[in-house]
């Protein structure tokens, strides 16, 4: 019965971007010391393209192939091309692209056009497998222009509102369920009707933006990207700058996600001179993610700039945030950009006693359950760099455990991402090895 059991376990998760670094670094008898001095990279952030967390820009794919005297699509299979190829066809397919639809100007084309797009007949993939009862009534919803009140729409700004409070909790599932179950009305509302079409379009676009949240937990980049797409549009409806810097700033963490950080700052760039207009807590969110997206980029005063900016920006008091910016930025924010800063130029310690001012394990300050998750994983990596291997093993289990009690696979994936580093780093020891089974489902 056992061995029935463990046959019918799956695979290990493999690496969100594989590729034969590992085998071929070693193949040609080089130190991985040595091989990222070569590079120009950390020797953690050569971990992270070994184990397949992050991608390997284009540019430091050829030099890795000049190394390793291989063909850059023997080292490296086709993903990143075909993802990048996915979202440029997704863009085609909606017949908006991202880069048109981000200029910030309050002025849209006439309302009319956006009832006839492509998305105003769409039904999301979720609904097909979750709740295909919405379905039937979204389509007979479009088919007749509505009739809706202020109290109708407020009654929907508060679902969302509580789909936001679920999905900072362990319950991303219902979260999900719940919002896509009057979602599809909300964006129909925004298209037909017109006496109320800038409030309905404001909550299409909050709304969106958590539909676009949760899909990346469930990793699925291609609809957190789309679910994007849309909320920025329904923001530029609504004539919000703070929605459509918002949606914008939704595009960038899928480009993050993806390795991008060369795309997560051209998406930024194009917000730069549009956030005087913005919340200040949106503003030194952008901030820090500049930061972020500087340090991986090993830009190190830039990305001590921006992080020094975001701080500068963190307003006193968060009370009169709209609520969507408050669940996308918090004071969190910036501490963990503040400890990645750290840990990308090799100042371990600095990086611990960064998280420690929210500590994963018993936190300090409130944050949502995702998110300290993501500082239970980033405090294994710091654990790593000062060779605690006691306290890495321990806080990657937390990791484990929380992600799976809320059901985030994109929190899974890091932690997993983050036990390769583990077994590359200590592979021989019996309290890593123990940890296999953790990533057994």
């Amino acid at each position: 019965m056992g061995a029935q059991k463990k046959s019918a376990r799956k695979q290990l998760a493999p690496g969100a971007f594989p590729n034969r670094l590992d085998q071929l670094i070693r193949h040609r008898g080089l130190q991985k010391a040595s091989f990222a001095q070569a590079l120009g990279i950390s020797n953690t952030t050569l971990s992270y393209y070994v184990t397949g967390r992050r991608a390997v820009p284009h540019d430091l794919r050829a030099k890795c192939a000049e190394l390793l005297q291989r063909p850059v699509d023997e080292i490296f299979p086709l993903t990143y091309e075909f993802i990048d190829n996915e979202l440029r066809n997704g863009q085609q397919e909606n017949e908006v692209s991202p880069w048109e639809t981000s200029g910030l100007q309050p002025s849209l084309t006439e309302p009319a056009k956006y009832a006839s797009t492509s998305s105003a007949s769409a039904v999301h993939p979720f609904l097909e497998t979750q709740i295909p009862e919405t379905r039937q009534s979204f389509l007979e919803l479009k088919d007749s222009l509505i009739e809706t009140s202020p109290d109708m729409l407020e009654h929907f700004e508060e679902m969302t509102t509580l789909c936001r409070r679920l999905s900072e909790g362990s319950e991303l599932k219902t979260a999900e369920r719940t919002l896509w179950s009057y979602l599809p009305r909300v964006d129909a509302i925004a298209k037909l009707s017109f006496t109320h079409q800038q409030k309905a379009a404001s909550v299409a676009s909050q709304s969106y933006l958590l539909a676009a949240s949760l899909a990346g937990h469930r990793n699925d980049l291609q609809a957190r990207y789309q679910l994007s797409e849309q909320a920025l549009l329904y923001g530029k409806l609504a004539h919000d700058f703070d929605l459509q810097i918002a949606a914008l700033r939704q595009f960038a963490v899928t480009f993050d996600y993806l390795g991008y950080p060369e795309k997560v700052l051209q998406v930024y760039q194009l917000t730069l001179p549009h956030l005087h207009k913005a919340s200040p807590l949106l503003r030194a969110c952008i901030y820090a993610d500049m930061s972020g997206s500087y340090t991986q980029l090993h830009q190190q005063q830039e990305a001590h700039t921006f992080l020094n900016m975001a701080y500068d920006h963190f307003p006193e008091n968060t009370h009169n945030e709209p609520g969507y910016v408050s669940t996308i930025c918090r004071y969190s924010t910036l501490i963990l950009c503040e400890g990645l800063h750290h840990l990308a130029f090799e100042q371990a310690r600095n990086a611990e006693r960064s998280f420690e001012k929210i500590d994963g394990l018993h936190p300090k300050i409130p944050v949502p359950e995702r998110i300290r998750i993501d500082v239970l994983n980033c405090q294994v990596e710091a654990f790593m760099a000062s060779m605690n291997l006691e306290a890495a093993c321990f806080y990657l289990e937390s990791a484990v455990e929380a992600s799976l009690s809320i059901g985030s696979e994109r929190r899974f994936q890091e932690a997993y991402s983050v036990f390769q580093q583990m077994q590359a780093t200590w592979g021989h020891e019996r309290r890593v090895q123990s940890l296999t089974d953790l990533f057994r489902r």
